[in-house]
């Protein structure tokens, strides 16, 4: 870029001791502008080649999703499965769903309850389990 600059300047210069005031001006405006036009046609020539690109490979090209779903879902059912059901399915066995908020009182209630019928030894120990986990997930 540096070499670029200079090789501007020196031009621009030996433009100037060549040429009277008034033409030379007009010349670096006309350069100026055809760059500008130039750099203008570049650009949506190049906008206009991507955005053919990209319909092209959206055409062509099923999306991995689809693919995927197609492959691995199998609807045994008479109705039809809509996007955000395959899509669950998809996901297989592995796919739960997050609460926002954690129900530490049912699950203190809860893990109460079931100490009630343990003996006294493993329940203490279920309470505190529960409890480490508890406090690790706020």
């Amino acid at each position: 870029l540096k070499f670029l600059d200079t090789k501007k300047s020196q031009l621009e210069s030996k433009l100037d001791a060549e040429l009277p005031a008034e033409i030379s001006t007009e010349a670096r405006a006309w350069v100026q502008r055809s760059q500008i036009r130039e750099h203008l046609h570049t650009k949506e020539r190049q906008q206009k080649k991507f955005a053919r690109l990209e319909q092209k490979n959206a055409e062509n090209k099923p999306s991995l999703a689809s693919e995927c779903m197609s492959k691995w879902v199998k609807n045994c059912s008479d109705r039809i499965l809509r996007d955000p059901e395959l899509s669950v399915l998809a996901k297989g066995l592995n796919f739960a769903t997050a609460d926002k908020e954690i129900p530490v009182v049912d699950i203190v209630t809860q893990t109460e309850a079931a100490c009630r019928h343990l003996p006294e030894r493993e329940g203490n120990t279920l309470r505190t389990q529960v409890s480490a986990v508890l406090s690790r997930k706020r």
